[in-house]
Parts: C-alpha cells; structure tokens; sequence
C-alpha cells in the first residue's frame, strides 16, 4: 500500500533537500490544508509547502523536481481531497446565504380563529431554498490523510470522521504529551560535554594573575584564558518502526534538541529495527546504510558515548529469546569500544517485568525516558553515578 501523499512529500522532502524539518512544520501544512478555500489545487499546494519548509531558491527548485516526481495515482487522491474541501466550504456560505434572505413562517397559534378562507393565504416558501438537513455533511463523511501501519509502510486510508477538524485523527501531531519536553531535553544536554584546552585567548586571566602575585609577592608571569573545544563525540542508535512508530516524534525530538545545541560538533545518528545487525541506516527512509563494523571501527574508547533509543522488546510484552542474545552479542563488540553506553526506554518501567526489556536491563544501564531518568542517562554519560 502506498504512502500517504503529504507524509510521504514531508519525508522525501527532509531527506532528499536535507532539511531540519520537524512534526511542527508538518503540522502547519495540514492546518494550512485544513482551510479548502487556501488551498484548492495542487499549484497552491506546492506553493504552500514551499512556504512553509523552504528557505532558498535552490531549495525550491530540487523540491519542484520532487513534487513532479511523485505517483499520479497519490496526487489525484490528494487534488480530489482538497477539491472536496473547496466545495463544502463553498456550499456552506452559500447555503448560509441562502438562510439570511427567508423568512420563517410564524406557527400557527391553535386559539386564535381559522383563517377565512376569502383571506389569501401566504405562499409557503420554496423548499429548495430553506436549510434541510444534508444525508453527508463536512462533519460525518470528512475525508483524513491518516497513518495506519502495515507491512509496505506507511498507508493511505479513508475514514469517517466525527469532528469538523482533520486534525482529531488518532495520530496526534504534537509533542504536548510527551514524557519529557523540548527545554528539559535541552538543559540536560548542556550538561554533556568534554572540554578540552586547545590554546589561549588574548582576554586576561585576572583572577589567576592576582593569584600568582599574591602567592610569590612579585609578577612573574602573566596569565590569559584558554580556548577550549568540545571533544565529546555522541552516537545516538534509534530504534525505528514496527512496535516503535508510536515514538517516532519523540524519537525525533530526541534527535532536534541535541543538534540544535551550538558546541555539539560530533554527532552521528544511525537507525536499526529491534536489534543493530549487520547494516545500521543513516536515515530514517533507510535508503543509505552503513556496515556494523565499519561504524565500530569509527568509535573511540575515550570520547564516544552512545545513546540507545529504544523499547528493548517492552513494547510486545513478551519475552524474546532471540532478541535478548542478538542485543547481548552487540553489546558485547560495542562496549569495550566506546567511554559509556546508556539506553533510553519510552515504555514506563512498569511494564518492562517479564519482558525482553527486563532481561536487557539485567546488563546494561536502561532509563525511563521521563525528566528524572533522562538527567540520570546525562549523568552516567558523564560517567557520574546515575
């Protein structure tokens, strides 16, 4: 089954353009979509999604070869949506319109006398222009681009909605309800840093200089601040689909925080399912892959510290035999090549007992990822106690 158009425009977009785009910029798109009479056509949807993902005009131009690009069959889907949206919008003002200029006949009061038939009776309105109840209206038969999981990926898929906003599908667009947030994931990045002196500024170290001078009694030698560079390399290891895709954002928050930090320099991301083997993948379309032991040759015994994302199996609520070797044996070759390792658990702690998670636990430092147990992964990435 195909991807839906827009997810799949968003995804090929970030990865083929390279852009820092997050579920925020996705969000705008489908609010901007949920307004038909701003978006009709497919020329307004590109223009719109060049407004809002885009910066440059090399941008553009890579981005409008991509647009061409995808399956006809996907496009129409999406023009017939937004036409449906233009024309309920459309028929609503209208049949609004319409409500203004009749007049709603007066009931009947049952005491007063009967009306002499000489009288002339008033004309009864025409019921095509009085409001009737419509058999499919905006509210009950709203077509949604939603995300339902299947073996080929990502599906399209057309429901009934309840609701006159396309965006109270089940999937929720926002990170509100995240164990953790942007800004205590931010904080506690600050905190990972391996500082090492690399030269000297031309600012005066007054505090050191006075020092000197008040131990010896005369200045002998004149002291200025040092330069220094973070060293610390982070390779962060995500656990991507199948029992995951509930974690995609915040595995994706994850990622943004620690890139938009200004001293983080070195910093790699990989993706795998379930357990790390043979390839790990440098993107989240898994179109570019990287051998295991070409990344293990890459990492260093004093500055790298790695981060595992994952569920470790808690997720199924079962226990995996398979899985728990396969995880022992890289952990294995991993450990005794990098300065630290911790595993970050989105699943409760609660629900890791009699799970592959627990038995995972049993050998490796694994956190909660809330704010208490992502600060606790910081500090022993910081090789304090946790």
């Amino acid at each position: 089954m195909p991807k839906p158009f827009l997810y799949q425009l968003f995804q090929d977009t970030k990865a083929s353009l390279k852009l820092s785009l997050g579920i925020a910029e996705y969000h705008a798109l489908l609010e901007a979509v949920e307004k038909g009479t701003l978006i009709g056509d497919m020329q307004a949807l590109q223009l719109a999604c060049e407004v809002i993902w885009l910066k440059t005009e090399a941008q553009k131009v890579a981005f409008r070869r991509l647009f061409e690009q995808q399956q006809e069959e996907e496009m129409a889907a999406v023009l017939l949506f937004l036409q449906q949206k233009a024309q309920q919008a459309d028929k609503k003002d209208s049949q609004n319109q319409g409500a203004t200029t009749v007049d709603t006949p007066k009931e009947e009061d049952p005491k007063e006398p009967p009306i002499n038939k000489d009288e002339k009776e008033e004309p009864a309105p025409d019921p095509s222009t009085t409001d009737k109840e419509e058999p499919t209206t905006e509210a009950n038969a709203e077509v949604l681009l939603s995300l339902q999981e299947a073996e080929q990926g990502v599906a399209l898929k057309e429901e009934q909605a309840q609701s006159e906003s396309m965006l109270s599908h089940p999937y929720i667009l926002s990170d509100a309800y995240h164990p953790i947030n942007e800004r205590d994931m931010r904080q506690s990045w600050r905190f990972l840093r391996q500082p090492l002196a690399t030269g000297l500024t031309d600012e005066l170290d007054i505090h050191q200089t006075i020092r000197q001078f008040a131990r010896d009694g005369f200045l002998s030698n004149v002291y200025y601040h040092k330069t220094y560079e973070d060293k610390l390399k982070l390779l962060l290891l995500i656990d991507y689909k199948g029992s995951m895709v509930a974690f995609h954002t915040l595995a994706q928050q994850l990622i943004d925080t620690v890139q938009q930090a200004e001293h983080r320099r070195h910093i790699q991301v990989c993706y795998f399912h379930d357990v790390p083997k043979k390839h790990l993948f440098l993107n989240m379309a898994r179109t570019k892959a990287i051998q295991k032991e070409k990344l293990l040759q890459q990492v260093s015994a004093k500055q790298t510290r790695v981060l595992i994302f994952s569920d470790a199996g808690a997720a199924r609520g079962k226990t995996e035999l398979a899985r728990i070797d396969d995880t022992w044996d890289f952990l294995d070759e991993l450990l005794p090549k990098v300065r630290q390792m911790v595993w970050l658990n989105p699943v409760p702690r609660q629900r890791w007992e009699g799970t592959t998670a627990e038995e995972i636990a049993a050998i490796t430092p694994m956190f909660e990822i809330n704010q208490q147990g992502f600060r606790a992964a910081i500090r022993h990435l910081r090789g304090k106690s946790a």
